[in-house]
């Protein structure tokens, strides 16, 4: 150690920013105030989501709560950590989750957080930077 500090490559630095502002890309929906069909039905009508039901219901129904075997219908779609995101920010967020920004803020955060991770990992794998990003 002889006090020099190894210099970063450039680039370096600027690799994080390009998936947070590919998630400013979500910016109008986060502004938007009326909800989407699919939220309203997703979300709000399901019990599941509101976090309303037991963790073993949670995991036996679609993502609009619908059992997935039985007498009702169901195009299968099963997505119980979307679910169960939804379940928390209920929890946590309580009343305020009545409005959709909120909920939309938190996915856009937690997608830009994912690509994040992602671009670490390949990192780590030895991709090359900028490859990495594609």
């Amino acid at each position: 150690a002889n006090g020099h500090v190894k210099p970063k490559p450039k680039g370096v630095l600027l690799m994080p920013l390009l998936p947070v502002l590919c998630c400013l890309l979500y910016a109008p929906c986060v502004t938007y105030s009326e909800w989407y069909i699919d939220e309203l039905f997703a979300v709000l009508r399901n019990e599941d989501a509101r976090g309303e039901t037991s963790l073993s219901q949670v995991f036996s129904n679609d993502f609009w709560g619908n059992p997935l075997w039985g007498q009702s219908w169901t195009h299968k779609s099963y997505r119980p950590l979307a679910v169960l995101s939804f379940a928390w920010q209920f929890r946590f967020l309580g009343e305020d989750l009545f409005r959709p920004q909120p909920l939309r803020t938190f996915n856009a955060a937690l997608h830009a957080a994912n690509s994040l991770l992602v671009l670490l990992l390949l990192r780590r794998l030895g991709l090359q930077k900028w490859a990495s990003l594609s």
